[in-house]
Protein backbone atom coordinates (compact mmCIF):
# COMPACT_ATOMS: atom_id res chain seq x y z
CA UNK A 1 0.00 0.00 0.00
CA UNK A 2 2.37 2.23 1.20
CA UNK A 3 4.48 1.01 -2.08
CA UNK A 4 1.87 2.26 -4.31
CA UNK A 5 0.77 5.39 -2.83
CA UNK A 6 4.92 6.67 -3.10
CA UNK A 7 3.96 5.62 -7.05
CA UNK A 8 1.45 7.44 -7.42
CA UNK A 9 3.07 10.69 -6.03
CA UNK A 10 5.89 9.96 -8.35
CA UNK A 11 3.77 9.41 -11.25
CA UNK A 12 1.99 13.19 -10.55
CA UNK A 13 5.48 14.83 -9.97
CA UNK A 14 6.77 13.07 -13.24
CA UNK A 15 3.61 14.24 -15.21
CA UNK A 16 3.40 17.86 -13.72
CA UNK A 17 7.62 18.08 -14.57
CA UNK A 18 6.49 17.02 -18.30
CA UNK A 19 3.38 19.13 -18.38
CA UNK A 20 5.35 22.29 -17.41
CA UNK A 21 8.35 21.42 -19.90
CA UNK A 22 5.90 20.78 -22.89
CA UNK A 23 4.68 24.35 -22.06
CA UNK A 24 7.54 25.84 -21.92
CA UNK A 25 9.44 24.05 -25.19
CA UNK A 26 5.86 24.81 -26.99
CA UNK A 27 4.90 27.99 -26.28
CA UNK A 28 3.76 28.91 -29.23
CA UNK A 29 1.31 26.14 -29.43
CA UNK A 30 0.66 26.57 -26.22
CA UNK A 31 -0.77 29.81 -26.37
CA UNK A 32 -4.17 28.29 -28.46
CA UNK A 33 -4.35 25.08 -25.84
CA UNK A 34 -3.38 26.38 -22.50
CA UNK A 35 -4.10 25.01 -19.62
CA UNK A 36 -2.60 27.40 -17.47
CA UNK A 37 -2.51 30.52 -19.46
CA UNK A 38 0.77 31.97 -20.61
CA UNK A 39 0.75 35.34 -18.89
CA UNK A 40 2.25 36.86 -15.97
CA UNK A 41 -0.71 36.54 -13.38
CA UNK A 42 -0.62 32.89 -14.34
CA UNK A 43 3.22 32.04 -14.29
CA UNK A 44 3.16 34.60 -11.04
CA UNK A 45 -0.05 32.41 -9.50
CA UNK A 46 1.80 28.88 -10.29
CA UNK A 47 4.80 30.11 -8.45
CA UNK A 48 2.63 31.58 -5.41
CA UNK A 49 0.78 28.73 -5.31
CA UNK A 50 3.49 26.18 -5.17
CA UNK A 51 4.74 27.93 -1.82
CA UNK A 52 1.60 28.89 -0.41
CA UNK A 53 1.07 25.60 1.65
CA UNK A 54 3.69 26.59 3.68
CA UNK A 55 2.02 29.76 5.37
CA UNK A 56 -1.23 28.08 5.38
CA UNK A 57 0.77 25.75 7.77
CA UNK A 58 1.86 28.47 10.02
CA UNK A 59 -1.71 29.61 10.35
CA UNK A 60 -3.62 26.18 10.55
CA UNK A 61 -3.31 24.50 14.17
CA UNK A 62 -3.07 21.36 14.76
CA UNK A 63 -6.55 20.47 16.70
CA UNK A 64 -8.48 22.27 14.20
CA UNK A 65 -10.87 19.45 11.71
CA UNK A 66 -10.11 19.28 8.64
CA UNK A 67 -12.89 20.84 7.88
CA UNK A 68 -11.59 23.98 9.35
CA UNK A 69 -8.15 23.71 7.88
CA UNK A 70 -9.80 23.36 4.32
CA UNK A 71 -11.41 26.53 4.96
CA UNK A 72 -8.60 28.23 5.69
CA UNK A 73 -6.76 27.05 2.87
CA UNK A 74 -9.80 28.21 0.89
CA UNK A 75 -9.50 31.44 2.40
CA UNK A 76 -5.57 31.98 2.28
CA UNK A 77 -5.66 30.80 -1.72
CA UNK A 78 -8.37 33.68 -2.37
CA UNK A 79 -6.43 36.40 -0.41
CA UNK A 80 -3.23 35.07 -2.53
CA UNK A 81 -5.01 34.66 -5.85
CA UNK A 82 -6.46 38.65 -5.29
CA UNK A 83 -2.99 39.93 -4.79
CA UNK A 84 -1.33 37.93 -7.67
CA UNK A 85 -4.08 39.43 -10.10
CA UNK A 86 -3.31 43.08 -8.66
CA UNK A 87 0.14 43.23 -8.78
CA UNK A 88 0.33 41.78 -11.88
CA UNK A 89 -1.96 44.30 -13.14
CA UNK A 90 -4.73 41.51 -14.79
CA UNK A 91 -7.65 42.37 -11.35
CA UNK A 92 -10.54 42.03 -13.64
CA UNK A 93 -12.84 38.99 -13.37
CA UNK A 94 -11.68 36.41 -15.50
CA UNK A 95 -8.25 36.58 -14.73
CA UNK A 96 -9.34 36.77 -10.81
CA UNK A 97 -10.84 33.67 -11.12
CA UNK A 98 -7.90 31.63 -13.36
CA UNK A 99 -5.66 33.12 -10.58
CA UNK A 100 -7.65 31.64 -7.97
CA UNK A 101 -8.05 28.18 -9.42
CA UNK A 102 -4.05 28.10 -10.58
CA UNK A 103 -3.43 29.25 -7.39
CA UNK A 104 -5.91 26.99 -5.15
CA UNK A 105 -5.29 23.82 -7.58
CA UNK A 106 -0.91 24.49 -7.31
CA UNK A 107 -1.27 24.57 -3.32
CA UNK A 108 -3.36 21.53 -3.15
CA UNK A 109 -1.22 19.46 -5.06
CA UNK A 110 2.10 20.65 -4.25
CA UNK A 111 1.05 20.16 -0.19
CA UNK A 112 -0.16 16.52 -1.40
CA UNK A 113 2.86 15.75 -3.07
CA UNK A 114 6.00 17.34 -1.72
CA UNK A 115 5.48 19.77 1.32
CA UNK A 116 3.33 17.01 3.52
CA UNK A 117 5.12 13.63 2.90
CA UNK A 118 8.70 15.36 3.09
CA UNK A 119 7.67 16.36 6.43
CA UNK A 120 8.12 20.00 6.10
CA UNK A 121 4.80 21.61 6.21
CA UNK A 122 3.86 19.33 9.10
CA UNK A 123 6.95 20.60 11.12
CA UNK A 124 6.20 24.24 10.12
CA UNK A 125 2.37 23.66 11.69
CA UNK A 126 4.03 21.80 14.66
CA UNK A 127 6.38 24.67 15.56
CA UNK A 128 3.61 27.37 15.14
CA UNK A 129 1.25 25.97 17.39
Amino acid sequence: MIHRAMRIRWLSILALAAMLLLGLVSSASAQERAVIPDTNVGRWSFLIGTFLPLAIAAVNRQRWTSQAKGLMTFMISTAAAAGTSYFTGDFSGEDLVTSFLIVLVSATVTYTVFWKPSGIAPAVESATG
